[in-house]
């Protein structure tokens, strides 16, 4: 979580460093006067750049960091202000990442509530502490609510009661603020990630149990075929909401040290603070008086593809489209003959990273359409579109596009070039009856740009309840990609 109260950092002597070790997410104050550049049409509050490495097209000066960006698919340069950066995150080593936020520097756009204001941004932009669309916890508080003669009939001092109120809730789920750092609360491989965490337990599937202990919350989560557990001591537990109206309580002095700072400032009431229990949650501040608007300079594809999966996983979690029919593809057995087609994830925050790239291609291990780990491998001419899970980021190879893909490009290209014919999806692969393959369609906008629409199954769910006997749920990876328009040849 970015400190707010941190001294001021010499932005390009801390960029280097990060590189040492991984990439570096940076945003500037786009209308920033230091700013050059930049597109004249560019009417955003923000600019984002992620870069992977120090030869990732860009140049670190003193007053200055000169990056290069594709501006209508052309190479551009533009000179960001150092003086214009409010936010810098990197991997200080390779097990931890840093985030600062320069509190002076944050624009007014964020206004009226700066600091909160960019904070919910950052989560947004899956940058904070939060999830994107997790909750926001307002822990405000002032001396009336701590007064002799307080009301405080909306306490509750019972933690146990307080979760599960919130589980049993409007949402039908509860969202937790929880310590790790003491080293006693047990989760699977891969979710305690740092020294807090932000966990959701309910009622309904994927949840299959659940125990308000004596000294422990426990609770059971379903992930396809396997079983995982969660035991919280309740002295771990800071703070409880639901998501659904934000009501919630927390615990002052079992917050976790990030989320306690900020009451810790408050030096006129924390020494009352800290002995309460049950705090009702203050509603979230309001959102900025006008929408944000976030851009991000994409930088121009790298000369191989061996670069470009390099960066991207640099970059975090990344996604290969990958035609299978291509000799020298080893697949698991346990994946459906049928996968002509396969959407491979890298980098999942559960899955231990085990991507090898070489000058042959890349190994490296995912999850079946059953949720079992499985290894893979994937000659470099077989990849036709590596992408940021998120859809930005977006390299592909035309020259390696499957006829498929081509097919679908060239009807719906057509189909435009017609003024009665609007433009259409095209269906390019169905997943088969039982609900295994990858499903794959195009779309066409009136302005002439391409979606490539893939969902593949990831691991299997419980059926819902009434569903006929045999009926096969599973969940599914489903994301999007822009495509250029197709080659006259």
């Amino acid at each position: 979580m970015p400190d707010p109260d941190q001294p001021e950092l010499d932005l390009p002597q801390r960029v280097a460093h990060y590189f040492e070790q991984g990439a570096v997410t940076l945003l500037f104050d786009a209308r920033h006067g230091g700013n050059s550049g930049l597109p004249a049409r560019m009417d955003s509050h923000i600019v984002r750049v992620d870069l992977a490495d120090a030869d990732d097209f860009c140049e670190i000066g003193k007053t200055h960091l000169r990056v290069t960006f594709l501006d209508q698919a052309v190479a551009t340069e533009a000179w960001l202000a150092w003086d214009a950066a409010f936010y810098l995150r990197g991997r200080a080593a390779a097990d931890r990442m840093e985030a600062h936020l320069v509190p002076a520097r944050v624009p007014a756009c964020f206004e009226p509530h700066r600091i909160a204001n960019v904070e919910r941004a950052l989560n947004q932009m899956g940058l904070g502490r939060g999830q994107p669309s997790g909750v926001e916890w307002n822990f405000s508080v002032n001396p009336a609510m701590l007064a002799e003669d307080a009301d405080r009939s909306g306490w509750c001092a019972v933690k146990q009661l307080a979760v599960q109120q919130a589980v049993q809730g409007q949402a039908g789920r509860a969202v937790l603020l929880i310590d790790t750092s003491a080293g006693d609360v047990r989760a699977p491989a891969g979710f305690i990630q740092g020294a807090h965490a932000e966990w959701q337990v309910g009622v309904a599937p994927p949840w299959a149990g659940m125990a308000y202990g004596a000294h422990a919350l426990v609770w059971r989560e379903q992930q396809g075929s396997n079983t995982l557990e969660f035991v919280i001591p309740w002295s771990r537990i800071g703070a409880v909401q639901d998501p659904a109206n934000g009501r919630g309580w927390f615990w002052p002095g079992d917050l976790p040290d990030a989320a306690r700072g900020a009451l810790q400032n408050l030096q006129d009431i924390w020494p009352v603070l800290q002995r309460q229990v049950g705090v009702p949650l203050a509603p979230p501040p309001p959102p900025p008086r006008e929408h944000l608007r976030v851009a991000g300079l994409s930088p121009p594809r790298p000369d191989s593809k061996h670069r470009a999966l390099y960066r991207l996983l640099r970059l975090g979690t990344t996604v290969v489209l990958v035609d299978t029919r291509v000799p020298g593809c080893r697949l698991p057995p346990t994946l459906p003959g049928r996968v002509w087609l396969l959407m491979v994830p890298l980098n999942l925050p559960n899955l231990d990273p085990q991507a090898r790239l070489d000058d042959d291609g890349l190994m490296a291990v995912i999850p079946d359409h059953d949720g079992k780990i499985a290894p893979i491998a994937v000659p470099w001419r077989a990849m036709f579109l590596m992408a940021a899970a998120g859809g930005l980021s977006v390299n592909v190879w035309e020259e390696d596009y499957p006829d498929e893909v081509v097919q679908a490009l060239h009807v719906l290209s057509a189909a435009q070039s017609r003024k009665d014919v609007a433009p259409d999806s095209y269906t390019i692969f169905d997943r088969d009856p039982n609900g295994d393959g990858l499903g794959m369609s195009l779309e066409a906008d009136a302005q002439g740009q391409f979606a490539l629409h893939v969902s593949q199954p990831v691991s299997k769910l419980q059926a819902p309840p009434g569903s006929p006997p045999g009926t096969q749920a599973r969940a599914l990876l489903e994301l999007a990609f822009s495509l250029p328009p197709p080659t006259s040849h």
